[in-house]
C-alpha cells in the first residue's frame, strides 16, 4: 500500500529581473522512499513558475526587475501515485542587500582505502537571495587529499587516513562575492569492499518515444569501483523497457501518459544494491519552451564547452536549438555558438571576476532566455595530472575493438587531453594486437576468446600524465547472432544549410562484431538526407521548422541489421553575419624541432561559415620560432633551443567580413614525449 507523500510549506529569497531555481522538494519527504516530483497548483500573483530540473525543482521567471515585495504560489509533491500540496513564499531581496550562501545540511560520505571518490558538495547548500553559487575552496586533512572544480564537483583521495570520520571545510561564495565556511565528513573506513549507493533517478519521456535512461549516472561506491548495470526488474505495466547492461543504460518506451516506476541493480563486482527508477510520461502541450540558468567554470588561460541544453526542456516533446546569445555587458569574455546547441566561452585577456550572459532557446513555435554565470578558476590547476576511468568493450574473434577512451576521461583544469602511442599488456597471454588511433584504443582480436587487460597513458599539454585500463573482451564464434544495438542521435541544423551528422559505430555490437552504416530506414519529412561511411549528411528545406526525424540502418559482420532513430532541431539560418571565436591553442614539443600546428581545428563560426587564415596574419614576440602558415588552416613553427613557453597569433577570417585573433601556445620541454604518426581508417565499397 502506497503511503502518501509529506509536503512542508517554503520561503525563498529572489532577486528581481531574474529567473530563480526553487527547490522546493528537499524539505518534502516520503515513507515508501519514492522519488518525487513538483508541480504548479496555483500561480502567483507575479512571475511564472514552471516545472524545473526534471521535476525535482521548480523555477520562477518573467519577474520584471523593478518588482518589489512578496508573493504566494501552491505547489503539489507527487510519487506518482498521491501527492501532497504545500504552500510557498517568495520574497524580492534588492541587490543593495545580500547574504552569504547557507549550508543546509552538512553530509557524510564514506570511503574505502587507498580510493577515490566524487561528491557534488553544492546540493547541500542554497543562497538566501537566489543568487548563483560556486565552490571556492576546499581543504582536506592529512592523510586525504581533495581538489575541486568551482561547479561543486569534489574529488576525494583516501592517503593512508586512520579510520574514523574526517572534516574537509568548503568555502561557497555567490555572484554577489559574499562567502562561508561549511563541512562535508569523510568517513575513512576500514580495508574491505563496502556496496555502492543506488541514488533514485527521475526521467521523462513522451508517449510513443523512446529514450535511453543512464541511472548509473548519480550513483556512487565508497572503494571507488566501477559500478556496472547488473539486473532490471520487470517492466511497469504499460511499459516496454530494453536493458543494456554492456553500457549500463536502459531504452524505455511507453504508450500512455502516466508515471511509471520499476527497480535496477547496480554492482561493484562484488556487492549489488538496489535503485529506483521513476520515469513521468507526460503528454505534449502547447507551453513554451523552459530554459533553466546554468553556471560554467573558465580555467585560467584556456576555454570551456557549455551545454546549456541539457537542462532545458520542450514540454511539446521537440528538440531546442540556441536561436541567440547576449554577452554585450560582459566584455571580458567571447562566446560562441557551436552547431547551435553548445556555447564556447573564452576570455582573451584573463577573466577575474563572476560574470553573466544570457542565452535564448527556441523549439520552432516558443522562445525561453535563461543565464549562465561563468566564474573564473581560482587557481592555476596545470599541475593537476588527468582523472581516467577504465573501460570495457568486446569483440568478436578475428575483428577489430575500438572504444574512445577519453569519452569518460577529463582534466582538472580543463586542459587538452591526448593518448599516448605506447600501450601495457602482457604479451605472453596476449589474446590479440593492441594499438592506438587517434584517441581511440584498439584490439585486432586473434582467434582465441577470454579476457584481456590492456593499460594506456594519457597526456595533458602541460605534459601531465596519468593511467588507466581498457578490458576487451574477445568473443568467440557463435551460431546465434545478436542483432546491433545503434544508438538514438540527436543533431541541429538551419534551414537550408548542409549539417554533417556524425555516426558512432563502436561498441554497438553485443557480439562485439565490427559494424557498418548501410542506410537510411525512413526518410525525413522536412528535408533530405544522404548516408556516407560513418556519417550522414542532413539538408533541411528552406521553410523548415521545429524537429524533423528519420532512421538510420546498420549491420554487422554476421548480417545482422538494426535500426535507430536521428532527431533533428532546425532553426532559422541566420540573417546577420557573426564573428568567428578563435580558441586557443597548445602545443607541447622539444626543443629544436620544426612542428605544424591546425589552429583552425578547434575555431568555431556561430554561421557555420568556412573558415581561413589570414594572410600575413602570424605574429610572436620571439623571432626564432620563425612561424608560417602552410596552408589556409595550418602554420608551422620552429621551437627553439632553450625549454620555455612561447605565444604566437593569428587572425581568422569566415570570408564575410567577420574575423578574431587567436593564440598558440608552445610549451618547449626537454623530455616532452614523441608522438607517433595517425593512421586513418579507409573504406571501399565493393
Amino acid at each position: 500500500e502506497n503511503t502518501p507523500p509529506e509536503a512542508e510549506d517554503d520561503e525563498f529569497g529572489i532577486r528581481p529581473g531574474r529567473s530563480t531555481i526553487l527547490p522546493v522538494l528537499d524539505n518534502d519527504s516520503d515513507l515508501d522512499g519514492d522519488v518525487l516530483t513538483a508541480a504548479t497548483v496555483k500561480q502567483p500573483e507575479w512571475g511564472v513558475v514552471t516545472v524545473a530540473r526534471g521535476g525535482r525543482a521548480l523555477q520562477i521567471s518573467g519577474v520584471s526587475a523593478t518588482q518589489a515585495g512578496s508573493t504566494t504560489f501552491t505547489y503539489a509533491a507527487s510519487d506518482g501515485q498521491s501527492s501532497a500540496e504545500a504552500n510557498v513564499r517568495v520574497t524580492i531581496h534588492p541587490f543593495d542587500q545580500n547574504e552569504a550562501p547557507a549550508q543546509l545540511r552538512v553530509p557524510a560520505v564514506k570511503i574505502g582505502a587507498g580510493a577515490q571518490i566524487r561528491y557534488e558538495a553544492l546540493n547541500d547548500w542554497r543562497d538566501p537571495d537566489g543568487d548563483p553559487i560556486y565552490l571556492k575552496n576546499a581543504e582536506a586533512p592529512e592523510g586525504l587529499k581533495v581538489s575541486f572544480t568551482e561547479d561543486g564537483s569534489v574529488t576525494i583521495t583516501e592517503e593512508g587516513a586512520a579510520a574514523g570520520p574526517k572534516s574537509i571545510v568548503l568555502t561557497v561564495a555567490d555572484d554577489q562575492g559574499a562567502e562561508t565556511r561549511g563541512e562535508l565528513i569523510v568517513d575513512v573506513q576500514e580495508a574491505g569492499n563496502l556496496p555502492p549507493s543506488a541514488n533514485g533517478d527521475l526521467f521523462r519521456a513522451h508517449p510513443g518515444e523512446t529514450v535511453t535512461l543512464d541511472p548509473l549516472k548519480n550513483d556512487t561506491d565508497p572503494n571507488g569501483d566501477q559500478l556496472t548495470l547488473a539486473a532490471v526488474s520487470g517492466a511497469p505495466a504499460g511499459a516496454t523497457i530494453q536493458p543494456d547492461l554492456d553500457h549500463g543504460t536502459i531504452d524505455f518506451r511507453a504508450a500512455d501518459p502516466g508515471s511509471y516506476s520499476f527497480a535496477y541493480t547496480v554492482s561493484d563486482g562484488i556487492a549489488t544494491t538496489l535503485g529506483i527508477i521513476r520515469v513521468e510520461g507526460g503528454a505534449p502541450s502547447s507551453e513554451p519552451p523552459v530554459a533553466e540558468n546554468d553556471t560554467a567554470v573558465l580555467p585560467q588561460g584556456g576555454s570551456v564547452l557549455v551545454a546549456p541544453l541539457n537542462n532545458d526542456y520542450d514540454p511539446s516533446g521537440g528538440l531546442l536549438s540556441i536561436v541567440s546569445v547576449d554577452a554585450s555587458n560582459t566584455p571580458e569574455i567571447e562566446v560562441a555558438l557551436i552547431d547551435r546547441h553548445l556555447l564556447r566561452v573564452t576570455a582573451p585577456a584573463g577573466l577575474d571576476r563572476t560574470v553573466q550572459f544570457s542565452y535564448t532557446v527556441s523549439n520552432g513555435v516558443g522562445e525561453a532566455t535563461a543565464d549562465v554565470m561563468v566564474i573564473p578558476g581560482a587557481a592555476d590547476r596545470s599541475d593537476l595530472p588527468p582523472i581516467l576511468k577504465p573501460d570495457r568493450v568486446k569483440v568478436r574473434v578475428g575483428d577489430v575493438g575500438t572504444v574512445s577512451v577519453l569519452a569518460n576521461d577529463r582534466s582538472p583544469a580543463g586542459l587538452n587531453l591526448q593518448v599516448e602511442s605506447t600501450l601495457e599488456y602482457d604479451s605472453a597471454s596476449a589474446l590479440g594486437t593492441p594499438f592506438v588511433t587517434g584517441n581511440q584504443v584498439r584490439l585486432e582480436a586473434g582467434q582465441t576468446p577470454g579476457l584481456m587487460d590492456v593499460t594506456y597513458s594519457v597526456i595533458d599539454s602541460a605534459g601531465n600524465r596519468a593511467s588507466s585500463t581498457v578490458t576487451f573482451e574477445v568473443m568467440g564464434p557463435s551460431e546465434q547472432n545478436q542483432e546491433p544495438r545503434p544508438r538514438d542521435i540527436t543533431a541541429w541544423a538551419a534551414a537550408g544549410q548542409t549539417t554533417r551528422i556524425a555516426v558512432s559505430l563502436d561498441g554497438v555490437d553485443p557480439d562485439g562484431d565490427s559494424v557498418t552504416l548501410s542506410g537510411l530506414g525512413s526518410s525525413p519529412q522536412q528535408g533530405n538526407a544522404t548516408v556516407g561511411p560513418t556519417w550522414i549528411d542532413y539538408v533541411p528545406n528552406q521553410n523548415a521548422a521545429g524537429t524533423d526525424s528519420f532512421t538510420y540502418t546498420v549491420e554487422d559482420r554476421q548480417g545482422g541489421r538494426a535500426s535507430a532513430r536521428v532527431r533533428v532541431a532546425i532553426s532559422a539560418a541566420p540573417t546577420l553575419n557573426q564573428n568567428p571565436v578563435a580558441v586557443p591553442d597548445t602545443v607541447l614539443t622539444r626543443p629544436d624541432r620544426m612542428v605544424t600546428v591546425n589552429v583552425l581545428s578547434n575555431d568555431v563560426d556561430p554561421d557555420g561559415d568556412p573558415l581561413a587564415l589570414e594572410e600575413g596574419s602570424l605574429e610572436t614576440a620571439t623571432p626564432e620560432l620563425e612561424p608560417q602558415a602552410l596552408s589556409s588552416s595550418t602554420i608551422q613553427v620552429r621551437t627553439p633551443a632553450q625549454a620555455g613557453t612561447y605565444l604566437v597569433s593569428y587572425a581568422v577570417s569566415d570570408g564575410r567580413g567577420g574575423s578574431a585573433r587567436g593564440t598558440v601556445t608552445v610549451y618547449v620541454q626537454d623530455e616532452a614525449p614523441l608522438k607517433a604518426p595517425i593512421a586513418r581508417d579507409d573504406f571501399v565499397s565493393y
